[in-house]
């Protein structure tokens, strides 16, 4: 459960998006990586989700009130705000570390300063990741990364994580 965080149109498309993309992006080493075999796995691409309005102002303030977990990350927050969107258009992704090999992420939108985690209600911390890829132009957002999970340890073969939130 996300809480009770209202989300923007934009945001719940980009979400389905994700969805989409680790449904399909699980079973692959990584994305146009040859297998084995000399078989070419293509996964979702960056391109295939092109996001053409790309904010330009200047980044609105966070919004510490728009959710509940954005005070005790106020710091970062305001950091990641500072640089301006680099996901989908208007989002701003802010990745902080949360532990050895894991960080914590908020998604803050650049043109209202509102704040989102993905968390479960119960937990009332961030989701743990190992790592995000991202693009301003594109609305995917790859969580956990094949080829970060691979780094961290190679040994894994074709071992791969994913959250769907």
């Amino acid at each position: 459960m996300i809480g009770k965080t209202k989300f923007p149109a934009t945001f719940l498309k980009t979400l389905a998006v994700l969805a989409l993309s680790l449904t399909l992006i699980a079973p692959v080493p990584s994305i146009g990586a040859t297998q084995k075999n000399g078989d070419i796995n293509k996964g979702p691409q960056f391109s295939d989700y092109p996001v053409r309005d790309i904010y330009r102002g200047r980044p609105a303030a966070v919004k510490l009130a728009s959710h509940p977990l954005a005070r005790s990350f106020r710091t970062i927050l305001g950091e990641g705000a500072e640089k301006g969107p680099n996901f989908a258009g208007h989002f701003t992704v802010v990745l902080w570390g949360c532990g050895a090999g894991c960080q914590s992420f908020a998604i803050l939108d650049a043109k209202t300063g509102k704040v989102m985690f993905m968390t479960s209600e119960k937990e009332k911390i961030p989701e743990a990741v190992v790592g995000l890829d991202h693009r301003i132009d594109s609305a995917l957002l790859v969580v956990n990364p094949i080829a970060t999970l691979e780094a961290e340890d190679p040994a894994s073969g074709r071992r791969y994580e994913s959250s769907l939130y």
